[in-house]
């Protein structure tokens, strides 16, 4: 029962945390929907399902971080804790210059794939050269997230994710709606607020985090940048095959034409759910079997995963029964 508990301490603000992600999805399909014209839906999906593919593959260095700086809070290690978080910090702005650089080759590769019309392909182009720019901020609060979960404080984490998209709808609504900027307003919506979102987040890392003294030395050390990559490897190639999944999907949805585009965008957004629902308890996992990994206690950690396990079914469970009741109404 313990066990249990400690799951849900860190999941269920992880769960809230998750949700608000694929909500704010939804409050971007309803005010772009609400435009004369379907293609301009079927422009978001596309330019979503981009970035979806770019920075969910980058989605390695929250994780990482995670189990790192977990297991150097079971070590009790403060000091390179902080390393890691900076390291992590170093290699995100990194990555998100270089998109920035590379964002005019990278948008023609992308773009020479997808095989729509100009009507939906025009605006499209338009978010990605807009939201190419949020990619330091992006980046960076993914280490943000993944060291605050792996220092066990979801709540923090909860406060980032939801500071990032109340910004979002109340700026999606503002610059589509009132404005009638059309995707470009929820091009700018999305950056401007994954920006004030880096910002709160550093807030409350100086508001609440005592930091040690820095070695640069050991910071730096090459060792480190090694074994921090080393591990992303394969969360990396896990999760670029699970996105071509999602958008392999997206573009067969968009030769039938816009209005097939914008529906499978929807039901995208309902499958979302499900993925974040459930990466809460991934996240826990990952927080616990980093804090028991040096204890060597094989008991402990065949508890940890029995209890994720249990739990992922059962929420899945819980949401086939959901959509297979409800799912048809409307």
């Amino acid at each position: 029962m313990k066990r249990h508990k400690e799951v849900w301490v860190i999941a269920f603000p992880m769960l809230l945390t998750g949700i608000s992600t694929p909500i704010l999805g939804m409050v971007d399909t309803a005010v772009v929907g609400h435009l004369p014209e379907p293609y301009f839906l079927g422009a978001i999906a596309i330019g979503a399902m981009i970035f979806n593919l770019i920075f969910w593959a980058m989605g390695f260095l929250r994780m990482s971080t995670t189990g790192l700086t977990a297991q150097a809070s079971g070590t009790h290690n403060s000091i390179e804790s902080i390393h890691i978080l900076l390291r992590g910090l170093i290699i995100a702005l990194f990555l998100g210059v270089v998109f920035i650089l590379l964002q005019y080759p990278l948008s023609s590769i992308i773009f020479s794939f997808i095989d729509v019309g100009s009507e939906i392909i025009e605006p499209a182009k338009l978010y990605f050269d807009i939201r190419i720019w949020a990619a330091p901020a992006t980046l960076a609060t993914y280490v943000l997230l993944g060291w605050f979960l792996g220092r066990e404080k979801p709540i923090i984490n909860l406060m980032i994710v939801l500071c990032i998209n109340a910004i979002n709808i109340i700026l999606d609504v503002l610059f589509v709606v009132v404005f009638g900027w059309e995707v470009e307003g929820v091009a700018w919506a999305t950056l401007i607020a994954e920006y004030l979102g880096l910002v709160f987040g550093l807030f409350l890392l100086f508001r609440y985090v005592s930091f040690p003294a820095v070695n640069i030395t050991s910071l730096f050390q090459l060792e480190s940048f090694k074994k921090y990559l080393s591990i992303n490897l394969n969360i990396f190639l896990r999760t670029l095959f699970l996105i071509a999944c999602f958008s392999f999907f997206t573009l067969q949805g968009a030769k039938y034409g816009p209005v097939i585009l914008a529906a499978n965008a929807v039901l995208m957004n309902f499958q979302t759910f499900i993925a974040y629902a459930l990466d809460s308890l991934a996240h826990a996992a990952e927080v616990l079997v980093g804090k028991t990994l040096f204890s060597k206690d094989k008991k402990a950690l065949k508890s940890v995963l029995f209890a994720t396990v249990l739990w992922s079914f059962i929420v899945a469970l819980l949401f086939s029964i959901f959509y297979l009741f409800l799912g048809g109404s409307g």
